[in-house]
Formats: structure tokens, sequence, C-alpha cells
């Protein structure tokens, strides 16, 4: 990984990681099942299997990972359009994944003082509200672009994969 990922990652290592819906939805239904990574679902059909392991392997480099009931509650909406076999394999899963992770409420009403919640909404807003506490990890390009201008720490997923795909 470039020295910047390195970096970022050691100076959270020990605060914690926060991936954004898209990114834990990837990894849960990794966990699950990798056959339900790619083409069969649409909301993972622009990841593969290695997407899964490389955010499997940056994920597994923090003592701990946080969310927030909007990213979960946004995972559980994804997860929805599931064919029915799919979600009878992926709920269970998706239960057992929230014994493991910490979740933590920042209250809508603050999140939506920010400038950019006309731009990126509830759950972005909530998070870039807490980005100064925990490491954020998103393949979302404008909420990425707008934690960039704001000159806030966050890993663009799609340049973290290329990297780790290219080490393997």
């Amino acid at each position: 990984m470039s020295t910047y990922v390195e970096l970022l990652m050691d100076r959270f290592r020990n605060k914690g990681v926060l991936v954004d819906a898209n990114l834990l939805l990837l990894l849960y239904a990794g966990n699950c099942d990798i056959r339900l990574i790619g083409p069969r679902f649409m909301h993972l059909k622009a990841y593969t299997a290695e997407d899964y392991y490389a955010l499997r392997y940056i994920t597994g480099r923090f003592v701990r990972m946080v969310t927030t009931p909007n990213v979960l509650t946004e995972v559980s909406n994804l997860a929805n359009k599931f064919i029915p076999d799919d979600k009878k394999k992926f709920y269970p899963q998706f239960a057992e994944e929230m014994r493991l992770i910490e979740e933590f409420h920042h209250p809508s009403i603050q999140a939506t003082a920010s400038e950019l919640f006309p731009v990126i909404g509830l759950t972005d807003s909530v998070l870039l509200s807490v980005c100064r506490e925990y490491l954020i990890i998103t393949d979302n390009l404008r909420f990425y672009a707008n934690l960039e201008r704001k000159k806030l720490d966050a890993l663009n997923f799609n340049h973290v994969r290329t990297e780790y795909l290219l080490r393997q």
C-alpha cells in the first residue's frame, strides 16, 4: 500500500474504521457467501471476490469497526433486494455481524446542520460528522471528494483496492 494509505491506517488503527454502506454490504455478503458478489445482484455487480478479500484485509487491520444505524439501515435495505433464497442466508449472517461491530448514534438533526446535507444526504452527513474520530472507507466518489475538499481523512476504496490487487 502507498505510504499515505499506510499512514492513515496506522493513525486510525486503534480509533477504528467506519465502512460506508455499499462496502459494508460487500463485506457482509462475502462473509455470508462469496457467490453473492458479482453480476448476480445489482448492488454488488461492480465488485469482485478480490475486492471482498481486499476490503476484508484492510478492515482486519483495525482494532475495531464502528458504524451507525443509518449505515446499517442502508445495508439492510440494499440486501432486501436479494432473491428470497439469498435473503434467507444473508439476514442471519447480518445479525451475527452486528454483534461484532460497535454501533453508535449521532443525532440526525445535528448531521443536517452541515452545508453538504442537501448534496450528500443524511447517512453521509452523519459520517461527515464523525470522520475526525474514525477512518471512513468509501467508494462513493462524490462523498470522498467532499471529504477531500474539507481536508478530512478518508480512504477511497477504488484507490486502495487497485493497490491491494497489484501487491498480490
